[in-house]
């Protein structure tokens, strides 16, 4: 062979070799990239169910959140509704004492002086409602008669016959008399007095028949006054709406008249209470809760909240869970394009992954755990550690059976039985909700377990402490029962005051009513805002007292009060005070009351004392605001001793601690008798 054939042969070899070593590098690159995926395959086929289940218990979290939210959006609604019955059934009450006057028995014949008493009644009236309208309609008889007017608060006395003129109050009159019950109206504009509002209407009966209509407004300004004593969060709104939509009332004060979005009133429907979702006026996304009047079940209290508001934690929550999953699935690329050996990339992988999803996790409250039934071992997070109150374990390795031991004996058997019963369903989520008894401090709480089978025999889940959201909805529903049991009480007492008060006597009408139904709706408000959790002595007697300025001492310990004894309280001493300016210290400038109180052998005592105020003499009997306050204090077990003095009235309360304190072992009387019958 020449040397140009022996130079070919070599380069052919040459180029073979180098063939064959490109080819074996080309199906290595092959192979570690396979190796790549695989791992890659693996590594989010682990923890997908893991990041999925957290991101389900992330917004089951958020659930509870907003279910809280509209909790609190309707205690106030269910305020506001409390204190309209309560304006509803003072006009009903009026109305029931004026329609027993002589003046109804006879209209035909009824002598003028007799109407002129009418109408100083129906002023007076009008005076305790802070301005309302009265007004007397006959012609209400039959379909075919059309009802006039013939006394009314709007013009100095004069007999008149005057026809109905708004539609809105033609059917409320018509229907008071068709169904021979009080009625309330629709939203309408007075003619008369260019006021929007709407008419309760009473019908007079008598021998079984329909004579009259009382009709008694309640102001458009007088509803708006109720909803700007409450205390909003910032861009809560909270309105008055009939059930055709108008808007009658709202906070902020905007919008007024106009007809509210269909999709609203749609999710309102003709429920008396619950919750919606749908669009303001003003153009936002709202969450909200309604409840109906008691008293007047066409028009409802609605509250909503900007939905960005209430879903700013998820928002902010689900931002973090994307954030880490983008950040898990980058780290993960990156780490299998720069490692250097498929096990240190994987292992790096894997605690990266971990540690975004623990951060984002964490911003939940949850914590996660892996379980393998076989083995009986378990993997936890840092975070799962801290909730059982067991101490950290690096690789987060333990034994399963470490679980089982901080859950509450007494739930051991209902955990036990959910967990049987999650067999019959390996592929569905398995929930358990369970008390736990902390390892380190002994603390007993609430969690809330979310898990499912991920592979045969291996369990995946999270865990998070729900004591705080268990706490909270057990106070949502005692408050909501406090609230619909005050109303109630609240209704049942401007309901006795109004049955015991003489209706042929004007200043006792104006005495027994107007400030005392005041005095009742102030203490109202105050226990709305201590969220009828009760109050404190001194906030009691500032509440009632401070109308009165300096003339008024107060001196006592810091006591506090649970809620059953703050109104009987508070009328008390509004009673007092009522005495003193008509007849005592406070009636004269320069007088003065000093009111003391302090606890004394588990009795609360206070002293109420008068000073540079006229000559007082006792009473020779005792008249309705002595009896009310014996009354009133019998139900805290207390009585009340008057001393009536040259320079003024001292008086001395006591009652049992027990029956005023919260906790106390002997709590008061619920029913309020004013007139010796219960309320």
């Amino acid at each position: 062979m020449d040397d140009a054939a022996r130079g070919d042969a070599v380069a052919g070899n040459e180029a073979e070799r180098v063939l064959r070593s490109a080819r074996r590098d080309q199906g290595a690159a092959r192979r570690v990239r396979a190796g790549f995926a695989i791992l890659l395959a693996g590594v989010v086929a682990a923890l997908l169910p893991l990041a999925a289940i957290g991101i389900y218990a992330a917004m089951e979290a958020n659930r509870s959140h907003r279910v809280e939210s509209e909790a609190r959006l309707m205690d106030v609604a269910r305020t506001v509704a409390a204190t309209l019955d309560s304006e509803l059934q003072l006009r009903l009450g009026i109305a029931r004492l004026l329609a027993s006057l002589a003046a109804f028995d006879d209209l035909a014949d009824t002598p003028a002086e007799e109407m002129q008493h009418l109408f100083r009644r129906l002023q007076d009236s009008a005076a305790i409602l802070g301005g309302a309208t009265l007004n007397v309609w006959t012609g209400v008889a039959g379909p075919a008669e059309t009802p006039v007017r013939i006394v009314s608060t709007l013009q100095p006395f004069a007999m008149m016959r005057a026809p109905v003129s708004t539609p809105a109050a033609e059917e409320v009159i018509r229907r008071a008399a068709q169904t021979r019950r009080p009625a309330v109206g629709r939203p309408f504009d007075s003619v008369a007095t260019g006021n929007t509002g709407l008419l309760i209407a009473y019908p007079v009966l008598r021998n079984e028949a329909v004579v009259a209509v009382l009709t008694v407004s309640l102001r458009q300004a007088d509803i708006q006054a109720v909803l700007r004593q409450q205390t909003l969060p910032n861009g809560t709104i909270a309105g008055v709406v009939h059930r055709d939509g108008q808007l009658l009332a709202r906070v902020p004060e905007a919008h007024i008249g106009e007809t509210a979005r269909p999709a609203v009133m749609g999710a309102i429907g003709t429920a008396t209470s619950g919750g919606f979702r749908g669009q303001s006026l003003d153009g936002q996304a709202v969450v909200g809760a309604f409840t109906a009047l008691q008293l007047a079940p066409d028009y409802v209290i609605a509250v909503a909240a900007p939905e960005a508001v209430v879903e700013a934690d998820w928002i902010r929550t689900r931002t973090l869970l994307l954030a880490g999953a983008a950040g898990a699935v980058a780290m993960t690329v990156l780490a299998l394009l720069l490692s250097g050996g498929a096990w240190r990339s994987t292992r790096g992988l894997v605690q990266n992954q971990d540690a975004w999803l623990n951060i984002a996790l964490d911003k939940t409250g949850l914590a996660t755990w892996e379980s393998d039934q076989a083995t009986g071992r378990a993997v936890w997070s840092p975070r799962h550690f801290d909730l059982l109150g067991y101490p950290r374990e690096p690789s987060g390795r333990v034994a399963a059976a470490l679980w089982w031991e901080a859950v509450h004996p007494d739930d051991r058997a209902q955990v036990r039985q959910q967990w049987k019963a999650s067999g019959d369903n390996p592929d569905g989520l398995v929930r358990l909700t369970y008390r736990i008894i902390r390892r380190d401090d002994g603390q007993v709480r609430w969690c809330e377990s979310i898990s499912r089978f991920v592979a045969p025999g291996r369990l995946a889940g999270v865990i998070m402490d729900v004591t705080d959201l268990r706490r909270q909805e057990e106070e949502r529903l005692l408050l909501a029962r406090e609230v619909d049991h005050r109303s109630k009480n609240l209704l049942a007492v401007v309901q006795a005051m109004v049955s015991m008060t003489r209706a042929d006597s004007a200043e006792a009408l104006r005495a027994a009513l107007s400030q005392r139904v005041l005095s009742l709706a102030k203490t109202h408000t105050l226990l709305a805002r201590n969220r009828w959790q009760g109050s404190t002595m001194r906030e009691v007697a500032e509440n009632e007292l401070r109308a009165n300025g300096e003339a008024i001492r107060l001196e006592g310990d810091a006591i506090a009060l649970r809620p059953e004894a703050v109104q009987p309280l508070a009328m008390a001493l509004h009673e007092l005070a009522t005495n003193a300016v008509k007849y005592g210290a406070l009636s004269v400038a320069g007088g003065q009351v000093s009111l003391a109180w302090r606890e004394a052998e588990g009795q609360l005592v206070l002293e109420w004392r008068e000073a540079s105020g006229p000559p007082v003499q006792a009473p020779a009997s005792s008249g309705f605001g002595s009896r009310m306050i014996a009354r009133v204090l019998a139900q805290l077990g207390g009585t009340i001793a008057f001393d009536w003095r040259a320079e003024g009235l001292h008086a001395v309360i006591t009652m049992p601690m027990d029956r005023i304190i919260p906790g106390g072992s002997n709590p008061p009387s619920e029913a309020v008798a004013l007139d010796g019958g219960a309320a």
